[in-house]
């Protein structure tokens, strides 16, 4: 940051979960020094719902914060006494529980408040940002004094529609909490086509003990290979599955929900790109209202810079 802020926001809208993220903040008076939070409304409108993960650069607390139909007053500081670390020294894990009545905040797995009045209703864009202050909030975040460039590192920020009770492993990537067992999860069934589209850019597919490998190269145009989904996802809300991949070839992995029916009124949809690394990583797909017009799954990989390989395994709906 440099005289201007900076700021991610999702373009979708998300509901009640689980959120996390892996951020180190920077240190400096005057700075809103990194955040994590779900938004949506006009400040301070019944349309107002908001929950927030602030790191406050002056002393680099950690302050949490809601707002349910405008109504907000719900602050809490938790320095680093209570923390027991300095949150601007080194990444940490910060998150959210938000259920219909009650939303629980964890900090490197463990819960560290829990609040239940003027709950938020309302789906949210995911935000992290960056910003300074004016002299109006000097009392809340410091003098800021303009100059500087400061930057807040962010690792990585997920979701999952399944909102836990219960902390989380203090793994630096702890596993997304497993659906309760009120939830059905049912494997998905798979079957596997081999792409050829381009003669120039082939795919391979295979199966291994319940392991999907693609393998593709390229030289002009990323070549792409798909795995599909026999079953219809009517009524499914959720997909996970696990992918890793080889580093170095811009592979990613893009997932779409799409029907037989060659209409408008059934569209494939393609959900957010993946970036494949070579760790096992699971991947949480919340499919909402889009599943109505939609028959199957399918996976779509792609390689930018020639050759890879990508493994999938652990496929499940919900």
């Amino acid at each position: 940051m440099n005289g201007e802020c900076a700021e991610y926001r999702t373009i979708k809208t998300y509901g009640f979960g689980y959120y996390e993220v892996r951020m180190k903040p920077v240190s400096g008076s005057g700075l809103m020094a990194g955040s994590f939070f779900t938004y949506t409304g006009t400040y301070g409108q019944p349309n107002h719902h908001e929950i927030d993960i602030e790191a406050l650069g002056k002393n680099c607390s950690i302050q949490l914060n809601h707002y349910g139909q405008g109504r907000g007053s719900h602050e809490l500081v938790i320095d680093q006494g209570r923390l027991g670390f300095d949150p601007c020294a080194d990444f940490h894990n910060y998150g959210f529980a938000w259920r219909p009545d009650s939303i629980t905040y964890f900090i490197d797995g463990v819960e560290v408040h829990r609040v239940t009045a003027e709950i938020p209703s309302q789906p949210g864009q995911i935000m992290t940002n960056i910003w300074a202050g004016t002299k109006t909030v000097n009392g809340w975040l410091g003098a800021y004094t303009p100059g500087r460039s400061y930057a807040t590192q962010y690792d990585w920020v997920r979701y999952s529609p399944q909102a836990v009770t219960t902390p989380l492993p203090l793994a630096p990537r702890s596993p997304i909490p497993a659906a309760s067992s009120a939830t059905a999860t049912t494997a998905l069934p798979i079957k596997t086509i081999q792409q050829n589209n381009y003669a120039y850019n082939s795919g391979v597919l295979r199966e291994e003990n319940g392991v999907y490998y693609f393998s593709a190269s390229g030289s002009r145009d990323p070549g792409f290979g798909i795995i599909a989904g026999n079953a219809p996802l009517a009524g499914r809300k959720t997909v996970r599955f696990e992918v890793r991949g080889s580093v170095g070839s811009g592979a990613r992995l893009i997932a779409q929900i799409y029907s037989d029916k060659n209409d408008p009124s059934h569209p494939t949809i393609s959900f957010d790109p993946v970036s494949v690394s070579a760790d096992w990583t699971e991947v949480v797909i919340y499919l909402g209202s889009n599943v109505e017009k939609a028959q199957k799954l399918q996976w779509q990989i792609n390689s930018e810079r020639g050759s890879c390989q990508i493994e999938i395994r652990n496929i499940r709906f919900e």
